[in-house]
């Protein structure tokens, strides 16, 4: 069967075409009710049913699994089918990931966010003196001698100056690591879409009207796209590519900052690693809480950035029934802690992170 001129990828067809409006309106309603999320026409009973016959692989089961939770009369089977598909591909979130977020959480508690604190250990069922003390954490050691690794990999990008704005540190990165000259572009999209490579058309697309949060933000993306994906190359399993892109992320931070975190945790409250299973509403209570404790953000910015987390693990299956959550980006950020925590395992020196950076060694997969 030959291969087919569609998308298969689940997060294509996950795309949320109301997004904006529906942020407007939970906010408006001071965020009482779920959001209905709307897709695009290729997210349709006809279409994928269609589609469904032209693949001789299971690679739009979740797709049809999501589409199925969309109808006014889901069933529990529907639920269940939608959750197994997306635990055998993604893998169940881990309760010791949890409670080490909640730990890392509680730390940063003060005077002004205890209050915030004791909803979320209620409604998490958190209690700091009996949950896992394992640390999931890189070691200050660690960390500093693989950052010192990476800044040195990177070093144009730390030098690079951010005045010139997303668009022109790429273009700046593209030149100086020798991927323009390999026929490497950067293409603008005009729309706000966030960074992403194609390796077959060696290409690197971003919307035009694209902000990061900040400056760190900007650094952290060409991190990711250009050093993490474009030079190392293809990668065959998920894990292995986005765990060591997050990773090269972090190496330019002064210490240890997990990323993806906020997302990792929505999923799992929402898919019920330690608790009952949540909807929307829940998780977002939660999650714009955490923020305002551990990132430091004022409460709207939380809210509004807690929303788009909320928004990333319930996409394709439904706000209003929980656990209905796509696991997808829960992947993020435990194959990142599975690289760190190979790293602990053994010395790694300059040269082995040579290898993993250019993609002829592999450490997940």
């Amino acid at each position: 069967m030959d291969l087919p001129n569609f998308p298969v990828a689940s997060h294509s067809y996950f795309r949320i075409a109301n997004l904006k409006e529906q942020y407007d309106e939970f906010i408006g309603s001071g965020a009482k009710s779920n959001p209905t999320f709307k897709y695009g026409t290729s997210f349709s009973n006809v279409v994928i049913a269609r589609r469904l016959k032209k693949v001789s692989d299971n690679s739009l089961d979740l797709v049809s699994a999501g589409l199925n939770l969309q109808s006014k009369t889901v069933t529990k089977k529907d639920l269940n089918h939608f959750r197994f598909i997306n635990a055998a591909k993604y893998g169940n979130p881990r309760s010791d990931y949890v409670n080490a977020i909640l730990s890392r959480v509680e730390s940063a508690v003060d005077s002004e966010t205890k209050d915030l604190w004791q909803y979320i250990s209620q409604a998490c069922s958190y209690k700091s003196d009996n949950n896992e003390k394992t640390s999931i954490w890189p070691s200050p050691q660690l960390f500093n001698m693989i950052k010192g690794y990476g800044q040195k990999y990177m070093v144009d990008l730390v030098r690079a100056d951010y005045k010139i704005g997303l668009h022109g540190v790429f273009n700046l990165i593209i030149k100086s690591t020798g991927l323009a000259s390999d026929g490497w572009v950067l293409c603008s999209r005009d729309d706000d879409s966030s960074a992403h490579v194609t390796h077959k058309n060696k290409r690197i697309t971003v919307g035009s009207n694209y902000r990061p949060r900040n400056i760190r933000a900007t650094y952290r993306i060409v991190a990711h796209e250009i050093y993490g994906h474009a030079l190392r190359g293809p990668q065959d399993d998920l894990k292995e590519s986005e765990g060591f892109a997050i990773l090269l992320e972090q190496l330019l931070d002064k210490k240890f900052k997990p990323r993806r975190m906020f997302r990792y945790l929505a999923a799992a409250l929402g898919w019920g690693t330690t608790t009952d299973s949540m909807d929307f509403c829940a998780v977002y209570e939660i999650i714009w809480r955490s923020m305002v404790i551990l990132s430091k953000y004022s409460e709207i910015d939380a809210k509004r950035h807690a929303f788009s987390e909320c928004a990333r693990v319930f996409r394709g299956g439904r706000p209003d029934i929980p656990g209905a959550v796509y696991l997808k980006d829960t992947l993020y950020f435990s194959a990142n802690m599975l690289f760190w925590q190979e790293f602990e395992k053994s010395t790694i020196s300059y040269n082995d992170f040579m290898e993993i950076a250019n993609g002829s060694k592999k450490v997940l997969s």
